[in-house]
């Protein structure tokens, strides 16, 4: 290498401070704390009661794996429960107690500690969770209660975008959350407000999530999927489902996300590409779980290729 410098890349994570851990998962429970009010206010306290329950499966599974595994349990690790929190956020309200704990333990179990517990894991343990209980009961995920005290379950836009359709839900209604969605991604006003917090608070990366965001409109312009404008088809596509909400907690995720400025930038615009093309030709209404879990796996490669490209350009 040229003037000395040998550059090296290393697998995910790339976290390895306990405090800055913590610290990291104490923004990003603020954060959550929003939505979740605002899940709370609009299907009432079963809402906390799942969201609590949800952390306590996360923490006491991580625990036991830490002590199995002869580590130190750390007290004050938030990340299984912040895998609580974001799984159950992207959950219908009514959703059972054994759909929660089953997405739970396989995150835990499955997706975060066969690979050494926090910080070590390759793939985000909430997109795992979520992708494990959408294959086993996408017959019950897909169903949402109306908010506000209404009686009766509705589909999301998502479903009415995957067969064809025109949603008929207006743009103040979408701002303020006023339809049928996962708990905790239908104000899109409140999810810009935790976007913002957390990238000024540098626990996210706003490169990863501006990438992915744009990535997915300009799909969503060039190929809508339904017969609309290009801005409908747009708007839809980024309030539909749990996209938006995953743009802002799951994608941004540092201990799986690439950590050069570059590759941030390819990680989220081939997460963005994934994401729309699991929409046009996947069996499922909602698929960003899995186009995200498989950006995870490309993460190490990008930092590589990255790292190519700083080498050549010092040799030249």
């Amino acid at each position: 290498m040229p003037n000395g410098y040998e550059y090296k890349t290393n697998r995910a994570p790339f976290l390895r401070s306990g405090d800055t851990t913590r610290v990291i998962m104490l923004d990003v429970c603020v954060a959550l704390a929003f939505p979740a009010a605002f899940a709370c206010y609009c299907y009432g306290l079963g809402v906390l009661y799942r969201l609590l329950f949800s952390a306590a499966v996360c923490y006491l599974a991580d625990v036991l794996c830490t002590v199995l595994a002869g580590r130190k349990a750390g007290i004050g690790d938030f990340s299984p429960m912040v895998t609580g929190f974001i799984l159950t956020m992207m959950l219908p309200a009514t959703i059972s107690y054994t759909v929660l704990t089953v997405g739970c333990l396989f995150a835990i179990l499955v997706a975060k500690q066969p690979f050494g517990g926090i910080g070590n894991n390759i793939f985000n343990p909430a997109a795992a969770g979520m992708a494990f209980v959408t294959v086993i009961w996408s017959d019950k995920l897909f169903w949402y209660p109306m908010p506000f005290g209404v009686e009766g379950m509705a589909r999301n836009l998502s479903y009415v975008l995957k067969f064809g359709g025109v949603p008929s839900v207006s743009m103040s209604d979408i701002l303020v959350g006023n339809y049928c969605a996962p708990i905790g991604t239908a104000n899109l006003l409140i999810l810009i407000g935790c976007f913002l917090f957390l990238a000024l608070q540098r626990t996210v990366s706003g490169r990863i999530t501006l990438s992915y965001l744009l990535t997915v409109a300009v799909i969503s312009c060039l190929f809508p999927r339904v017969n609309c404008t290009a801005w409908e088809s747009v708007v839809y596509e980024m309030t539909s489902g749990y996209l938006f909400f995953a743009a802002v907690f799951m994608v941004t995720d540092p201990v799986t996300a690439p950590k050069h400025d570059l590759s941030k930038i390819l990680y989220g615009v081939t997460a963005g590409v994934l994401t729309m093309v699991f929409r046009h030709v996947g069996g499922y209404e909602q698929t960003v779980c899995f186009a995200l879990l498989l950006t995870n796996a490309l993460s190490h490669s990008f930092d590589r290729l990255t790292l190519y490209f700083m080498a050549r350009r010092l040799k030249s």
